[in-house]
């Protein structure tokens, strides 16, 4: 095997950054089917607020580059999406560069404790944003 040629993990790595990539160009088109055509949130119709209301117009405007747009519609996934691009990054510069502290962080950001923490926060959030 040559020196510089790419393990099977970043082969298998950089196919999946290829798909996230190849999604991140469609959820623009994808949300605005779903805005347009989707039925109404059982939570609205009861006039509550969910924790995920605004959450796939935030995703859109964030995609799209409208960053403050996306943060005012739901600030918590407007964080999430924040997370989830740190977290690939990191892994992304693990695997590539075998930089051991970023392989650290990126382990340490998907714990049993770190999402159930993010998710205590997503229920917390939903309640606390219908006071």
């Amino acid at each position: 095997m040559f020196p510089n040629a790419m393990t099977k993990k970043q082969i298998l790595l950089l196919l999946a950054d290829l798909g996230i990539l190849a999604l991140a160009l469609l959820i623009p088109h994808i949300s605005q089917f779903m805005l347009s055509s989707g039925p109404p949130c059982v939570f609205t119709l009861l006039g509550v607020q969910c924790p995920s209301c605004g959450a796939t117009r935030c995703v859109r405007y964030f995609f799209t580059g409208q960053f403050s747009a996306a943060f005012s519609m739901n600030p918590f996934i407007f964080c999430l999406i924040l997370y989830a691009i740190l977290w690939l990054i990191l892994v992304n510069v693990s695997c590539f560069t075998g930089w051991k502290p970023a392989g650290k962080i990126s382990r340490f950001m998907v714990r049993p404790g770190v999402v159930i923490t993010l998710a205590v926060a997503f229920a917390l959030f939903g309640i606390l944003r219908n006071f």
